[in-house]
């Protein structure tokens, strides 16, 4: 979910060949060119608010400015960085791509690329939505005379599958992401503020080693959600809040609701999140995981933030695509599946990381086990 936050990336983001090796990114790559065979070539475009795509293809995060992935089937990978040439040594230990250029004139970059290529390769081009309007233009141009086709839906189709070392990446953010609704539990438990306790969880969370740390929260029983604007000593009971945090590149993250006493909603909307879980499966359409939850529901109202469920693909974005209205769900996929509810009085959530696995789900985290 795309949250108010300044937009400078300053966490860890150093490849590291023990969590992703080199081998992981030969697979992906030759995944690219099996789904593209008349290619010769990808553009891949990266900045610091959409650099999923790059990233999966190698491992660069742009932090300050954008950057332009060439990638020859044939070939040796380029990576242009934004920034100039001071940026280069900084950019290093963030890919596995050895040849690094300053990102000076793009179409003059791309031009010298595709005479490299095959006569009547196609090129791929991957987030090309996200350039500036210059840079779109000036690659364009470049490209005038070259076949080029969208792979952005056949690569976002590759990246919902999760390999064996993104899924223990995404482990271990759960376990972080446990660590700081932990700390938010605790300090709420304590009867600390609102800040004090949003701190305490994004403290815990950056403390085991957080890329990154985005949280809202709720100061009117959980109705609506707010980024910090300015420091709230006050106590609120109940608080309901949202962390993400992210671990080499993938997110997780939570919506959470704590209350000093029982609550018969925040119960409700827990059995709801149980049961679509329960109906997470090989080939199941995510869209009817939604559809199954506003049929429990009951009398109890959708929550204005994510309705009464929102099942979302967790990756290298919090703005990964929604699961539902695509396809049947595969071995491998995981989920972020959040319920919310509302009643006259206030506003609850429960939520669960899941992954789709030959025997039907493995529950990677859930709000149930940090019920205050």
């Amino acid at each position: 979910m795309r949250t108010m936050h300044p937009t400078l990336l300053i966490g860890p983001a150093d490849w590291t060949p023990d969590r992703l090796p080199a081998e992981e990114y030969s697979r992906r790559l030759a995944q690219l060119w099996a789904d593209h065979p008349r290619a010769g070539g990808a553009i891949v475009h990266g900045d610091p608010r959409e650099h999923g795509a790059l990233a999966y293809l190698t491992h660069f995060t742009p932090k300050l400015e954008p950057a332009l992935a060439l990638l020859s089937k044939s070939g040796e990978a380029r990576l242009l960085v934004g920034g100039g040439a001071t940026m280069i040594g900084a950019a290093r230990p963030l890919t596995f791509i050895k040849d690094l250029a300053p990102l000076r004139d793009p179409g003059a970059a791309v031009a010298e690329w595709t005479r490299g290529l095959p006569v009547g390769a196609e090129i791929v081009l991957i987030n090309g939505d996200a350039m500036t309007s210059s840079t779109f233009d000036a690659v364009q141009t470049a490209l005038r005379g070259r076949s080029v086709i969208d792979g952005d839906g056949q690569l976002a189709a590759r990246m919902r599958v999760k390999s064996a070392h993104e899924l223990a990446l995404i482990r271990a953010a759960c376990a972080m992401l446990s660590e700081g609704v932990a700390a938010l539990r605790e300090a709420f438990r304590r009867g600390n503020g609102v800040s004090d306790c949003i701190l305490q969880a994004e403290h815990a969370l950056l403390e085991k080693g957080a890329q990154d740390v985005r949280s809202l929260f709720s100061l009117d029983g959980g109705r609506t959600l707010q980024p910090f604007e300015e420091l709230v000593a006050r106590r609120v009971d109940p608080l309901a809040a949202y962390l993400a945090v992210r671990h080499d590149g993938y997110w997780v993250d939570t919506f959470c609701s704590l209350q000093s006493r029982p609550d018969r909603l925040t119960d409700h909307a827990q059995a709801v999140l149980d049961a679509v879980i329960a109906d997470v499966h090989p080939g199941v359409d995510p869209a009817t995981l939604p559809r199954r939850s506003e049929a429990l529901r009951g009398s109890f109202g959708p929550h204005p933030v994510t309705g009464v469920c929102t099942a979302r693909s967790v990756g290298l974005s919090l703005d990964d695509e929604p699961a539902s209205g695509r396809r049947p769900s595969a071995v491998g996929e995981v989920h972020a599946l959040h319920v919310g509810l509302t009643d006259a009085s206030h506003g609850t959530f429960a939520s669960a990381i899941v992954a789709v696995t030959a025997h039907g789900s493995e529950l990677l985290w859930s709000s149930r086990s940090h019920h205050a």
